[in-house]
């Protein structure tokens, strides 16, 4: 996030409304919107990847509402949370860890919200704290000793490693849901020309045995 400050694209000295969202959305690309067939702004530079995990903010829509082309953005806090958070599931840890990890800074995900942990829904105010935080502590900038990228964790959602009750209670929950699935499956014709498992199923049952492996030793 910190590199948005600097997106003076025309070198006048400046850096617009209109350049700090152009910035922001090539940072973390646009949303994809199924109802139109396109990139939620219909504006969208080419250069700009779309993703599911990007934003649904029309960059002229948030120009208005921060109070036109001129407007103080960087003092308004609740405009800045509101761009941070376009596109953003409030209620799922996957798609917040995405938009902080395409900002540099995924353990903001883990620091700032309670959503991994405690499960419960990021707020805008939550956005709000980041990015007031964001202008005076730049240690929030920095990967705090002991946090484990996504990729590595035992359990998703922690940041830190578990305790041994945490990854009990987590392998329960996931042997519940792999259970459903191997009575679905059993339950189900796998002769039949419409039988289907998902990519998803495969891989949650590949995770669950990978956790077990990995707990046992």
């Amino acid at each position: 996030m910190h590199y948005i400050y600097y997106g003076d694209q025309n070198d006048d000295g400046i850096v617009t409304v209109r350049e700090f969202l152009e910035l922001f959305a090539e940072a973390v690309g646009y949303a994809y919107d199924p109802s139109v067939g396109q990139a939620y702004d219909p504006t969208l530079n080419g250069d700009s990847a779309v993703t599911n995990g990007g934003v649904t903010y029309d960059i002229n829509d948030m120009i208005h509402k921060c109070g036109g082309e001129a407007c103080d953005w960087i003092h308004n806090d609740e405009f800045m949370a509101d761009v941070m958070s376009s596109g953003v599931d409030f209620y799922d840890y996957e798609s917040l860890y995405a938009r902080f990890e395409a900002l540099d800074m995924p353990w903001v995900t883990d620091t700032m919200f309670e959503l991994g942990v405690w499960n419960i829904p990021a707020s805008h105010q939550q956005f709000v704290n980041v990015v007031q935080r964001l202008k005076y502590d730049e240690s929030l900038l920095n990967c705090p000793d002991g946090w484990i990228p996504l990729e590595e964790r035992l359990i998703p959602d922690i940041g830190e490693e578990p305790t041994e009750e945490q990854v009990v209670e987590f392998v329960k929950e996931e042997m519940e849901s792999v259970t459903e699935l191997f009575e679905e499956i059993t339950d189900s014709d796998m002769t039949a020309e419409d039988f289907e498992i998902s990519h998803d199923d495969i891989r949650k049952l590949y995770e669950l045995l990978k956790l077990l492996e990995r707990f046992a030793m």
